[in-house]
Protein backbone atom coordinates (compact mmCIF):
# COMPACT_ATOMS: atom_id res chain seq x y z
CA UNK A 1 0.00 0.00 0.00
CA UNK A 2 3.07 2.59 0.86
CA UNK A 3 4.79 1.85 -2.60
CA UNK A 4 0.70 2.51 -4.42
CA UNK A 5 0.20 6.01 -2.04
CA UNK A 6 4.08 7.17 -1.86
CA UNK A 7 6.84 5.29 -4.25
CA UNK A 8 10.19 6.50 -3.78
CA UNK A 9 11.66 4.25 -6.98
CA UNK A 10 12.84 7.25 -8.95
CA UNK A 11 13.86 9.18 -5.80
CA UNK A 12 17.74 9.18 -4.83
CA UNK A 13 18.48 10.09 -1.19
CA UNK A 14 21.51 11.86 0.26
CA UNK A 15 22.17 9.41 2.43
CA UNK A 16 22.54 6.67 -0.46
CA UNK A 17 24.66 8.98 -2.92
CA UNK A 18 27.33 9.42 0.53
CA UNK A 19 27.09 5.93 1.03
CA UNK A 20 27.86 4.81 -2.31
CA UNK A 21 30.94 7.51 -2.60
CA UNK A 22 31.90 7.27 0.52
CA UNK A 23 31.61 10.62 1.50
CA UNK A 24 33.51 11.11 5.04
CA UNK A 25 35.15 8.03 4.98
CA UNK A 26 38.57 8.07 6.89
CA UNK A 27 41.12 5.45 7.20
CA UNK A 28 41.21 3.09 10.14
CA UNK A 29 43.15 4.40 13.12
CA UNK A 30 44.87 1.34 13.42
CA UNK A 31 46.35 -1.47 10.88
CA UNK A 32 44.13 -4.41 10.63
CA UNK A 33 40.99 -3.44 12.37
CA UNK A 34 39.00 -4.87 9.43
CA UNK A 35 40.14 -8.29 10.16
CA UNK A 36 43.56 -8.54 8.21
CA UNK A 37 45.68 -8.17 10.67
CA UNK A 38 48.73 -10.68 10.19
CA UNK A 39 50.88 -9.62 12.32
CA UNK A 40 51.86 -12.46 15.00
CA UNK A 41 53.49 -10.01 17.49
CA UNK A 42 50.69 -7.67 17.00
CA UNK A 43 50.42 -5.92 20.65
CA UNK A 44 46.34 -4.97 20.41
CA UNK A 45 43.78 -7.30 21.18
CA UNK A 46 41.95 -9.45 18.36
CA UNK A 47 38.64 -9.09 19.43
CA UNK A 48 36.17 -11.20 17.16
CA UNK A 49 32.12 -10.66 17.93
CA UNK A 50 31.32 -13.54 16.66
CA UNK A 51 33.59 -15.19 19.04
CA UNK A 52 31.14 -14.02 22.26
CA UNK A 53 27.48 -15.41 20.42
CA UNK A 54 27.34 -19.06 21.59
CA UNK A 55 24.50 -21.24 19.85
CA UNK A 56 21.34 -21.28 21.49
CA UNK A 57 20.48 -24.51 23.24
CA UNK A 58 16.48 -23.84 22.37
CA UNK A 59 17.13 -23.86 19.23
CA UNK A 60 19.42 -26.74 18.63
CA UNK A 61 16.40 -28.75 20.70
CA UNK A 62 13.65 -27.54 18.58
CA UNK A 63 11.92 -24.54 18.84
CA UNK A 64 13.57 -21.18 19.93
CA UNK A 65 10.47 -18.36 20.90
CA UNK A 66 12.40 -15.63 20.36
CA UNK A 67 12.75 -16.30 16.90
CA UNK A 68 14.98 -14.00 14.76
CA UNK A 69 15.05 -11.60 17.75
CA UNK A 70 17.15 -14.44 20.02
CA UNK A 71 20.29 -12.87 21.20
CA UNK A 72 22.28 -16.49 20.52
CA UNK A 73 22.70 -17.83 17.30
CA UNK A 74 20.42 -20.34 15.60
CA UNK A 75 22.30 -22.23 13.18
CA UNK A 76 21.00 -24.77 10.71
CA UNK A 77 22.04 -28.39 10.68
CA UNK A 78 21.15 -31.88 9.46
CA UNK A 79 19.62 -33.82 12.02
CA UNK A 80 20.96 -37.50 11.83
CA UNK A 81 18.03 -40.11 10.37
CA UNK A 82 20.18 -42.81 12.19
CA UNK A 83 20.22 -41.76 15.44
CA UNK A 84 16.10 -40.58 15.77
CA UNK A 85 15.56 -44.34 14.33
CA UNK A 86 17.39 -45.54 17.59
CA UNK A 87 21.13 -45.82 16.48
CA UNK A 88 23.94 -44.17 14.58
CA UNK A 89 26.73 -46.51 13.60
CA UNK A 90 29.23 -43.40 13.60
CA UNK A 91 28.58 -42.13 17.25
CA UNK A 92 29.64 -38.99 18.63
CA UNK A 93 31.88 -38.83 15.14
CA UNK A 94 28.67 -38.81 12.90
CA UNK A 95 28.67 -35.45 10.31
CA UNK A 96 25.34 -34.91 11.19
CA UNK A 97 23.72 -33.78 14.57
CA UNK A 98 22.51 -36.23 17.03
CA UNK A 99 19.70 -33.54 18.74
CA UNK A 100 19.25 -33.82 22.81
CA UNK A 101 15.66 -33.28 23.81
CA UNK A 102 17.23 -32.24 27.26
CA UNK A 103 16.04 -29.07 28.84
CA UNK A 104 18.99 -26.33 28.67
CA UNK A 105 19.97 -24.57 31.59
CA UNK A 106 18.52 -21.09 32.73
CA UNK A 107 21.12 -18.05 31.86
CA UNK A 108 22.61 -17.23 35.45
CA UNK A 109 22.08 -13.56 34.43
CA UNK A 110 18.36 -13.86 34.43
CA UNK A 111 18.21 -16.43 37.38
CA UNK A 112 19.81 -13.17 39.08
CA UNK A 113 17.27 -10.78 37.87
CA UNK A 114 14.39 -13.53 38.43
CA UNK A 115 15.59 -13.65 42.08
CA UNK A 116 15.16 -10.08 43.06
CA UNK A 117 11.22 -10.42 42.08
CA UNK A 118 9.66 -10.41 45.37
CA UNK A 119 5.93 -11.63 45.50
CA UNK A 120 3.80 -9.31 47.40
CA UNK A 121 1.09 -12.29 48.39
CA UNK A 122 3.54 -14.98 49.67
CA UNK A 123 6.82 -12.55 50.15
CA UNK A 124 8.97 -15.03 48.15
CA UNK A 125 11.31 -14.24 45.61
CA UNK A 126 11.29 -15.46 41.93
CA UNK A 127 7.97 -14.28 41.05
CA UNK A 128 5.89 -11.70 40.60
CA UNK A 129 2.08 -11.64 42.58
CA UNK A 130 -0.05 -12.05 38.95
CA UNK A 131 2.30 -15.26 38.75
CA UNK A 132 1.82 -16.50 42.87
CA UNK A 133 0.71 -20.30 42.71
CA UNK A 134 0.27 -19.96 46.30
CA UNK A 135 -2.42 -17.55 46.46
CA UNK A 136 -4.00 -18.54 43.46
CA UNK A 137 -7.33 -20.81 43.00
CA UNK A 138 -8.49 -22.83 40.77
CA UNK A 139 -11.33 -20.17 39.38
CA UNK A 140 -9.53 -17.30 40.04
CA UNK A 141 -9.34 -14.23 37.63
CA UNK A 142 -6.86 -12.07 37.11
CA UNK A 143 -9.13 -9.10 38.87
CA UNK A 144 -9.17 -11.43 42.08
CA UNK A 145 -5.59 -11.81 42.48
CA UNK A 146 -5.79 -7.60 42.40
CA UNK A 147 -7.90 -7.73 45.00
CA UNK A 148 -6.27 -9.75 47.23
CA UNK A 149 -2.89 -7.83 46.60
CA UNK A 150 -4.67 -4.64 47.24
CA UNK A 151 -6.07 -6.34 50.53
CA UNK A 152 -2.54 -7.93 51.95
CA UNK A 153 -0.97 -4.33 50.99
CA UNK A 154 -3.98 -2.27 53.07
CA UNK A 155 -3.08 -5.36 56.06
CA UNK A 156 0.23 -4.77 55.53
CA UNK A 157 -0.20 -0.75 55.92
CA UNK A 158 -2.58 -0.88 59.32
CA UNK A 159 0.29 -3.13 61.07
CA UNK A 160 3.13 -0.40 60.43
CA UNK A 161 0.81 2.83 61.33
CA UNK A 162 -0.78 0.14 64.05
CA UNK A 163 3.35 -0.02 65.74
CA UNK A 164 4.15 3.62 65.00
CA UNK A 165 1.74 4.54 67.27
CA UNK A 166 2.63 2.28 69.61
CA UNK A 167 5.91 3.38 69.68
CA UNK A 168 5.04 7.10 69.21
CA UNK A 169 5.58 8.61 72.88
CA UNK A 170 3.44 11.18 74.59
CA UNK A 171 4.84 14.94 73.94
CA UNK A 172 5.38 15.59 77.74
CA UNK A 173 8.19 13.13 77.85
CA UNK A 174 9.62 14.55 74.88
CA UNK A 175 12.71 16.53 75.46
CA UNK A 176 14.07 18.95 73.13
CA UNK A 177 18.26 18.54 72.23
CA UNK A 178 18.30 22.06 71.54
CA UNK A 179 16.31 24.55 74.12
CA UNK A 180 16.40 21.34 76.89
CA UNK A 181 12.52 21.98 77.34
CA UNK A 182 10.34 19.36 77.27
CA UNK A 183 6.39 19.35 75.02
CA UNK A 184 7.98 19.43 71.46
CA UNK A 185 10.48 18.11 69.40
CA UNK A 186 13.74 19.69 68.36
CA UNK A 187 12.60 20.57 64.54
CA UNK A 188 9.64 22.10 65.97
CA UNK A 189 11.52 24.36 68.85
CA UNK A 190 9.87 27.97 69.44
CA UNK A 191 13.60 29.31 70.37
CA UNK A 192 14.63 29.32 66.32
CA UNK A 193 18.45 28.58 66.25
CA UNK A 194 19.13 30.68 69.18
CA UNK A 195 17.41 27.30 71.05
CA UNK A 196 21.19 26.76 72.74
CA UNK A 197 21.15 29.78 74.69
CA UNK A 198 17.78 28.95 76.17
CA UNK A 199 18.99 26.00 76.97
CA UNK A 200 22.36 26.94 79.06
CA UNK A 201 20.06 29.70 80.62
CA UNK A 202 17.47 26.69 81.43
CA UNK A 203 20.47 24.45 82.83
CA UNK A 204 21.31 27.06 84.89
CA UNK A 205 17.99 27.95 86.62
CA UNK A 206 17.54 24.06 86.95
CA UNK A 207 20.61 23.70 89.29
CA UNK A 208 19.87 26.92 91.09
CA UNK A 209 16.05 25.83 92.10
CA UNK A 210 14.77 29.06 90.12
CA UNK A 211 12.54 27.57 88.03
CA UNK A 212 12.18 28.12 84.07
CA UNK A 213 13.14 30.89 81.91
CA UNK A 214 10.51 33.39 81.28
Amino acid sequence: MQEIVAPVDGIKFDIELALELQKGAQPLPFPGMDSQCSNKECPFLHIDPQNKVRDCPWYDRGFCRHGPNCKNRHVRRVICQCYLNGFCLDGPNCKYVHPSFKIPDPDPIFAQKKQSIVCHLCMQPGHKAIQCHAAKQPGQTLDDLVQIQLQASQQMQQQTNQTTQRERRPLDQITCFKCGEKGHFANRCPKGHLAFLSAANYANNQSTGTGNPA
